[in-house]
């Protein structure tokens, strides 16, 4: 279905909106034929991702939420997906995470994990990050798809979050 980007709003996800992304997420899952494209996020990730200095943007038709884009910015090497980097200079670059993005079956192809891409650049770029990470399932060419039109690079495949997945960056 090919709706009119205009028909969408989006708006700034906060914590009262925290049951509609775990009801979403729950969709989108049970949408998959594979169910590692998506690890599946907990209540408790999406209090803190909906919190600063994270920012979750989500995108709605008709008042439903349809689509959530989350940019999480690190506090540990261990969330840091940078240090996973092969043969790029992260040194003193302030890095985050694109660290999802979901839309609703029935509203895929529309554009919108691009228009969630390139608004969660917009706001890193606004909190000073210079290097952008995200882990796609190899399995997931429309998402893979999206990392390359946004202008990420593949950089390696690695063992993560229980399964494969590709890691791209982006220097911002």
């Amino acid at each position: 279905m090919k709706i009119e980007l205009s028909k969408f709003q989006f708006t700034t996800l906060k914590d009262e909106n925290v049951p509609e992304i775990l009801s979403l997420q729950d969709n989108v899952i049970a949408s998959l034929n594979d169910p590692d494209i998506l690890r599946k996020n907990t209540e408790e990730m999406f209090h803190e991702c909906v919190r600063a200095p994270h920012f979750s943007i989500g995108v709605r038709y008709d008042g439903k939420l349809i689509g959530v884009g989350i940019l999480y910015i690190p506090s540990s090497e261990q969330e840091d997906l940078s240090h996973l980097l092969i043969g790029v200079d992260t040194i003193n670059k302030k890095s985050a995470n694109y660290k999802l993005c979901m839309v609703d079956k029935d509203y895929r192809g529309n554009g919108l994990q691009y228009a969630l891409g390139v608004m969660l650049e917009n706001k890193a770029k606004n909190l000073g990050v210079e290097l952008l990470c995200a882990t796609v399932s190899p399995n997931n060419a429309y998402s893979e798809n999206n990392m390359l039109k946004l202008g990420y690079t593949l950089n390696t495949t690695l063992p993560k979050y229980g399964s494969l997945r590709n890691i791209f960056y982006k220097l911002i």
